[in-house]
Formats: structure tokens, sequence, C-alpha cells
């Protein structure tokens, strides 16, 4: 009797934990990572869940506490994905297609399959629309392709409606909402000369998006940012009325005020904190201290205070005059460039992307200080931070960059964005002979003090 006891409580354990693992399976072609990874944004996580095979077979098992929305990365790719406890989810795909949103040919199969084949047949509705030359239509003309667009979305989703899937169907119909506000609102923002009638026309289509659902705060991305987006335009807004620079002491003095008495959520409350702070390192010294000084009283989020309180200890450490951490990448031609292979030159550090427009339009400067400083001893590096390593390579032949043009290959992860605590770019740097940091923050090559910095330091 004792043993049967034991049989049944193992079985009704086991039932109850398997109950809420999801099985992933499935094969990705001509994937160059090997780890297949979720991301929970409800949980504020990344699980990885499997290793793929030499063959691009791959299979594992994901536990979550209850359904929730997330997605599932193959490398630096990934698709949106719905996960409910007990369910099976088989994908198969090629590499290239998902990372160009082409998911036309993916194979799903399962009974999770249904909910992930609406959120990739909607997101690619949505991709299809935004290749339209929407913004320079008439009012009437972009509310004529809303309605249409809300139409297709809506249909759709309809197909999927049934009972089963009411909790899920509602958080899909608040993402296209979203969409569709998004798109509306930087309408209107391009046509700010527009008559009222004509705004009326369109604010209608948007208006409608709640501020106040919490619950899917933290599990849906876009809605999240939405909403935060609305709190930090009314406090720029407000700046604005007060002629404040947000980055001044005076200007993020009045943020975190702003903040403070907002009548929202806490959870609104971090993410406008945390977005404020990510200005921390390219911040002025004073205004790093009224940062350091308030930001407790405003963010509450574990997760955000331990990497706030990471990034002030890394900035304090970079002082001017102490070594610079060593860099190591190669260059176009495949040479392996270290700062310390510099040493005995000024290095001006330029941290950039191609997909970054701030760091485009630095580059005509920059080649000018390169042809006027040429007979100097200033090494004039830039280090790229893409995703995709031939976009930086054609940019470097048709731009005809200069200097040193290196690839950091895992780039937002790379070590000079954790070395530097670089939370932006474009990010200018300035080593010394010795190779002792001068400013890990410094003047942009568009101002003239860039250049009068490099000749003095150049010439002692």
């Amino acid at each position: 009797m004792k043993n049967v006891l034991i049989l049944i409580i193992t079985l009704f354990f086991y039932s109850c934990t398997s109950n809420n693992k999801i099985k992933i399976s499935g094969k990705i072609h001509n994937c160059p990572d090997s780890i297949v990874r979720v991301y929970l944004p409800a949980l504020q996580k990344y699980d990885t869940i499997a290793h793929i095979k030499s063959d691009g077979t791959y299979q594992g098992l994901l536990s979550v506490p209850n359904e929730m929305i997330g997605y599932i990365y193959w490398g630096k790719t990934y698709i949106n994905s719905n996960f409910k406890p007990g369910t099976e989810i088989h994908i198969e795909a090629k590499y290239n297609e998902i990372l160009e949103h082409n998911y036309s040919n993916i194979e799903l199969k399962g009974d999770g399959a249904p909910n992930v084949k609406l959120l990739l047949k909607l997101k690619s509705i949505k991709g299809n629309f935004s290749q339209k030359n929407l913004f320079n239509q008439s009012f009437s003309k972009f509310k004529e392709e809303i309605n249409s667009l809300n139409y297709d979305l809506g249909k759709t989703l309809n197909k999927y409606n049934t009972p089963k899937n009411t909790s899920f169907l509602t958080k899909v119909q608040l993402i296209n909402d979203v969409y569709v506000a998004k798109i509306c609102s930087e309408f209107l923002r391009k046509h700010k000369a527009a008559n009222n009638d004509s705004i009326q026309m369109i604010q209608v289509l948007f208006d409608e998006v709640p501020l106040d659902k919490i619950e899917f705060y933290k599990e849906i991305l876009t809605y999240k940012y939405y909403v935060v987006d609305h709190y930090e335009r009314n406090i720029d807004d407000t700046l604005k009325n007060k002629k404040l620079n947000k980055y001044t002491v005076k200007g993020t003095s009045e943020v975190f005020d702003q903040i403070e008495k907002l009548n929202s959520n806490q959870l609104i409350k971090d993410e406008l904190g945390n977005r404020h702070l990510r200005h921390y390192s390219m911040s002025p010294r004073n205004t790093q201290e009224i940062m350091e000084l308030r930001y407790h009283n405003i963010i509450k989020n574990e997760i955000y205070l331990t990497e706030i309180e990471s990034e002030i200890n890394k900035v304090n450490k970079l002082k001017t005059g102490v070594i610079a951490p060593v860099f190591s990448y190669k260059d176009i031609n495949g040479k392996l460039i270290t700062s310390d292979d510099l040493k005995g030159k000024v290095i001006y550090i330029d941290v950039w992307a191609t997909e970054c427009g701030p760091c485009i339009g630095e580059i005509p400067y920059l080649k000018s200080l390169e042809r006027e400083l040429k007979n100097l001893d200033v090494a004039f590096v830039s280090i790229s931070v893409d995703n995709d390593k031939s976009k930086w390579e054609k940019m470097v032949v048709e731009k005809a960059l200069c200097g040193y043009q290196l690839f950091a290959p895992d780039a937002y992860d790379s070590e000079i964005i954790k070395d530097y605590a670089i939370r932006g770019i474009p990010r200018f740097i300035i080593i010394d002979k010795e190779g002792k940091l001068v400013n890990t923050n410094a003047s942009r090559p568009s101002n003239p003090e860039t250049k009068e910095k490099l000749i003095e330091l150049a010439n002692s």
C-alpha cells in the first residue's frame, strides 16, 4: 500500500511539472550559431533550451508558469511565439529567410503551432504595409490605407476566434492596435502644419489604445514601449516649455521631478527612470551626480538597479589618467589591430554602426579631421558594432573610409561596449600616447574643440 501511495504521488508530481512544460523542436537550416534561446518578456529572462545539431535539428523543453507571448531565437534571428504550458511547437525554417523577415516557407506543426502561425501571418501583413510610401500621402488617402490595414488584420484575427483562444487573441488585438497607433502618430508628427479637422480624422484611429493595461505591460514589449513613449513625450514637452535640456543638471532634476509626480504604475516609472539613466555614461559629471543621488527614489526594479549600479561602478573606474581598456579587432583586410599596437600615438576612437544616422552624419567631419591632422601622431580608429558585417564592409568601400576600420563581431555585446559602458552611439573616446584615458565621452568630429584637443595632445 505504501509503495502504491508513493507511485501515485510521483505520477501526480510528474503530471503537474510536465504540464508546465512546452516541447520546442524542429530544424533550422544554415544557422551560424548552435544555440536555441527563448526570451520571455513577462519574466524578463532568456532561457537556452536546446543546442542545434550538425544536421540543423534541435529539441528542448521550456517551463513557464502560465501562457505567455515571447520569442524564439536561433543565433541573432528570431520569430514571435506564444508559449502555452503542455503544448508542442515544431518549427522548420531557413535561417536567412527568417533574418530577412520572410516567413512564407516556415513549416509549423504541433498543437502550439496555430497561435505562432497567426503571429507570423499578422507580422507579414504589417511588413507588407510598412513598404508603402504612407507618410507623403494625403490625410484622406492615409485614412483609407489604415482602414484597409485594420480590415486585413481583423479578418485574419477572426479566423482564429475560438473560446479557447480568448486570452491570447485579446493580447494580439492589443498588439495590432498599438501598431496602427504608432503609424498614425508618426504620420501626424510628419504633418505638424495640418488643420484640426485633418488631425482629428487620424486621431480617432488610435485614441482608443488604453494606457493602463498593466497586466500586459511586461509581456507585450510593443505595448510597453508605446505607453512609456507617451509619458516620455509629455515629460519632453514640459522640458521644452521650460527651455531645459534633459541631460543638464536642471533638466535631469526636472525629469526626475516629473517621474515622481506621475500618477501611474511603478512599472512605468521604472522604465522612464531607466531610460534616462541610459545616458549616465555620456553625461557631464555634475549631471551624473544628480542621477546617482536620485535614481533610487525613482526605480524599484531590481534588475535595472543592478545594471545601473554596475554601470556607475564601471564609469567611475574610467577616470582620466587611468590605463585605457585594451581593444583588439580585425580590420577590413582581416589584420588584427590592438590598442597596444598604437602606443606612442594619440588614439581617437569612433564607436559606430551603419544604421546609426548620427554616426553617418559625422563621417564627413571625421574624414576632414583625418586629412588635416595626417602629419601628427594621431591614430583614427573606427570600430563598427554592426550586426551585419557585410553592410559594414560595403560602407567602408563605398564611402572610402580612412584610418583604422575595425569590426566588433559581437555588436552591442562586444568588449568595447562593455569596457567603456557604452549605452548609445556614436561614441568617441580619446587615449593619450601612453595608453591612458583622456576622455571616454569625447566631443564629436563636427565640434571644433575636438581638433584643438587632438593637436594639443599630439604636440605634448
